[in-house]
């Protein structure tokens, strides 16, 4: 009668699902305090273009998206990449299109040897500027001190300085002996410029004179190169290597070699503090200044040509050479065009706000409550059917599920009713999985206790069915071979005791004198 009450009450009890235990960390996973900031950088939007996307960038506000492919030059808006307007006037192919920091303008090179400027509202073209030879590859506007100014790079080995208001050149820089292919301006000062070359070598410029101040060895083809807030120190993108400048004393600083592929880009993130890179190795990988330590790596789905990220840190653009534009919105970020702020989450009206409310009958919505759908196992654990909840465990062939349904086994004493009665057939996949797993470390702590079990109730049955007496010898065996590797740890894990505890004393000793 006390078991049938039991019963009765248990049945009365909402059935929860089986608690599934958590995975064990991998060695290799990344720790790094960083990794969960840039993890909320997910749900791509993608953007399928014909040719690939040479270069991306946002304006000052973060708000449109300017992206080179092929022979357009096309911006779409940030939050839904709705195109917003495009840019005609090139027949060729269309490299490192570029807004100025007001946004009012929009420079762009190409295939074509000629430098265009455009209006960004009314589209415009507003100069053509003509005077390099070759396909110009990589188009920068000078700071703010000088917004008048235009800096191009082309394959004919010259970086032009271009008088945007007088549609003239007004300097040619002369010394690379191969295809330009990076330019940035130190933020210090506009008329420091860095320039990146085919010619295995980065240039520091002062475009006062026009004279080349330094020159550094990268020794593989530079495709980009990025100056550092404080401006003494440069990034370097070559091969698979990302080199680090001292810009004062003339010195390498450190070798990033995370890459396999050539490294097609680098820039800093919105706040300064992170280095990022894209390669051709399909990854882009995040460092942090001044440590340059790997803190996070975002895989695509093809070689990565350009990346870039809006200015107030919301999104992460990478460009594909697929023609893939893939724009990566940082989760919590609040909506775009959204001047209203609520009541703060701290006050009062936070909590009061709407229940003075009255909705009309037809806008009432009701609540249904989903039936719970219970996997195999859950629904014989729930009518208390503990062999059968395991034997469908065991054919999920999950040691997670197994080893979570053990631990619900023993909170329920219905371990032992699991584990005995079993016939030849029913106990052969209990032992081959105890034979698997009982050594893992991750499953150790659940499984052996389980074996111990199983061998005391079926201890006596050895010797009458060949096949189950292979599978617990290979069960003694698993369980020999961790003993013997525990014992030879021991004495490991003595000497690290002794040098442990040597060394709080020695450290003890030292605080007192």
């Amino acid at each position: 009668a006390r078991l049938f009450v039991f019963i009765r009450a248990c049945k009365m009890e909402p059935f929860h699902k089986l608690h599934v235990l958590k995975r064990a960390h991998s060695l290799t996973q990344d720790t790094h305090p960083d990794t969960e900031y840039w993890r909320r950088y997910r749900s791509p939007l993608m953007l399928n273009l014909y040719g690939a996307i040479s270069h991306v960038e946002f304006d000052s506000s973060s708000k449109h998206l300017l992206v080179s492919s092929s022979t357009k030059l096309q911006a779409y808006e940030a939050s839904t990449l709705e195109p917003a307007y495009s840019v005609s006037g090139f027949k060729d192919v269309v490299y490192s299109g570029t807004f100025r920091s007001d946004g009012k303008l929009i420079a762009a090179g190409g295939a074509h040897p000629v430098v265009k400027l455009f209006d960004s509202e009314e589209r415009n073209q507003l100069r053509a500027f003509r005077g390099h030879e070759n396909p110009v590859h990589v188009v920068k506007f000078a700071g703010k001190d000088i917004m008048s100014r235009l800096v191009s790079g082309s394959d004919d080995r010259t970086v032009r300085v271009w008088d945007v208001s007088e549609e003239s050149s007004v300097s040619v820089l002369h010394g690379h002996t191969d295809h330009v292919r990076g330019l940035a301006v130190n933020p210090t000062s506009s008329e420091l410029w860095m320039t990146s070359s085919y010619d295995r070598t980065i240039k520091l410029w002062d475009l006062r004179n026009n004279e080349c101040v330094k020159t550094f060895h990268h020794g593989e083809p530079v495709e980009s190169v990025a100056i550092l807030p404080g401006g003494g120190i440069a990034v370097s993108a070559g091969g698979p290597k990302i080199l680090v400048w001292d810009l004062i004393a003339g010195r390498l600083l450190h070798t990033l070699c995370n890459h396999q592929k050539t490294v097609t880009s680098v820039f800093l993130d919105s706040t300064g503090t992170r280095l990022i890179t894209s390669s051709l190795d399909s990854h882009v990988k995040v460092f942090s200044i001044p440590s340059y330590e790997l803190v996070h790596t975002i895989t695509s789905q093809a070689p990565v040509l350009s990346a870039c990220m809006a200015p107030d840190g919301s999104r992460l653009v990478v460009g594909l050479s697929t023609g893939t534009v893939s724009v990566r919105r940082r989760a919590g970020m609040a909506g775009e065009g959204s001047s209203k702020k609520g009541p703060d989450k701290a006050s009062l009206h936070y909590f009061l706000a709407g229940q003075a409310q009255r909705t009309d009958k037809a806008n009432e919505l009701t609540e249904v409550k989903r039936r719970i759908r219970l996997k195999p196992y859950e629904r014989m654990l729930k009518e208390f059917q503990y062999k059968e909840a395991l034997n469908a465990a065991l054919r999920t062939k999950s040691p997670i599920i197994v080893c979570s349904l053990f631990r619900e086994l023993a909170h329920r004493d219905g371990l032992e009713i699991a584990l005995s009665g079993r016939d030849e057939v029913t106990l052969e996949p209990l032992l081959e999985f105890l034979a698997a797993f009982c050594a893992h470390p991750q499953y150790a702590a659940h499984l052996v206790p389980v074996s111990e079990r199983v061998v005391t109730l079926y201890g006596s049955v050895v010797g009458q069915s060949p096949h189950i007496d292979a599978l617990f010898k290979q069960l003694a065996g698993r369980l020999s071979d961790e003993i013997r590797a525990q014992r030879s740890l021991l004495p490991i894990m003595g000497t690290l005791d002794f040098l442990i505890n040597h060394s709080i004393g020695v450290a003890s000793r030292e605080e007192d004198t």
